[in-house]
């Protein structure tokens, strides 16, 4: 599959977008953590964070099940998982957590 530069470029961007993004929502998360006195925010973070790290941890088990299901039941190869998307889906639901933790903890 050939690609044109200007599509490569496009991808390349949104990429690096991604990517920014993702160690944006990282950095401002340990940030918050190291604010003394402030409970409720530190529960919103701690709350949201364990929550994200068991979704994360799902999505790379389904991944190794399919992976297993690809190679040995249906006899063809698996491409693996594409980290990029994965980090801005682990992200995203990052996010969302964090908001649904705001409106339960009333920040």
């Amino acid at each position: 599959m050939n690609m044109s530069v200007g599509a490569a470029i496009a991808v390349l961007a949104v990429s690096l977008a991604v990517v920014a993004g993702s160690v944006a929502a990282i950095v401002s998360m340990i940030s918050s953590l190291r604010k003394p006195g402030d409970e409720r925010r530190r529960a919103i973070v701690q709350g949201a964070s364990a929550t994200t790290l068991v979704f994360a941890i799902a999505i790379l088990m389904l991944a190794s099940v399919w992976k297993v299901v690809c190679v040995f039941a249906l006899d063809r190869s698996f491409g693996g998982i594409n980290p990029i998307s994965t980090l801005a889906i682990v992200t995203v639901f990052y996010l969302v957590q964090v908001h649904r933790y705001k409106k339960k903890f009333g920040d």
